[in-house]
């Protein structure tokens, strides 16, 4: 058998969709879907940390720094799972995040609090058809706050963020940075008014 070259790279083993950019306005507080479909088992086989860190930013930069803040603050963000409940039942109250099964489909409760409905999942506008292995990111409304500079209205502030998967349990256990990528943080005049 023939062997390729070894510099005739023609198979990528890991592949990421690309490093994404988050972009907030300073005080905004969301949460971010991240799907991890390489993971074939269930998300509680494994930990997540995501961080932000703080990016060497110039007042009225016009782009990315090209490095990391000296002494820059560091931000350890949340990562919510999504609960499965199992198959869906009309006499079981569901919040907010918890996924079920109904039909063969998979849904994911996208809003409320213990709600109890006889409407099925594809008739309820409070749920989603969802994705396996789908985590949320939390970014806080403080992001930002300890950064040495401030958003002005025409040159926004930045970190780099980025996500890890590892597994909990093996001899070997094997670590995954599934997504990495850019914070944005733009002015706010609500955030200035006090």
């Amino acid at each position: 058998m023939a062997r390729s070259r070894l510099l005739a790279t023609s198979d990528d083993r890991i592949k990421d969709t690309g490093a994404v950019l988050w972009s907030f306005v300073k005080g905004e507080q969301l949460e971010e879907p991240i799907d991890l479909s390489f993971l074939s088992s269930d998300l509680n086989d494994y930990d997540y940390e995501a961080v932000v860190i703080e990016a060497d930013n110039k007042e009225g930069q016009a782009s990315p720094p090209l490095g990391v803040a000296d002494l820059g603050s560091q931000t350890v963000l949340n990562v919510r799972q999504t609960q499965f409940e199992g198959a869906w039942s009309a006499s079981t109250s569901y919040s907010r995040g918890q996924q079920v099964t109904y039909n063969g489909q998979l849904f994911e409760k996208m809003h409320g609090t213990g709600v109890i409905s006889a409407d099925v999942p594809p008739d309820d506008k409070s749920w989603a058809e969802a994705k396996p292995n789908r985590l949320y990111v939390q970014f806080p409304e403080t992001l930002g706050d300890e950064w040495g500079v401030l958003p002005e209205v025409s040159s926004p502030i930045y970190g780099f963020f980025e996500l890890q998967v590892t597994e909990k349990l093996g001899l070997f256990k094997r670590k995954w940075k599934p997504a990495r990528g850019v914070v944005e943080i733009l002015f706010s005049p609500t955030h200035v008014v006090l």
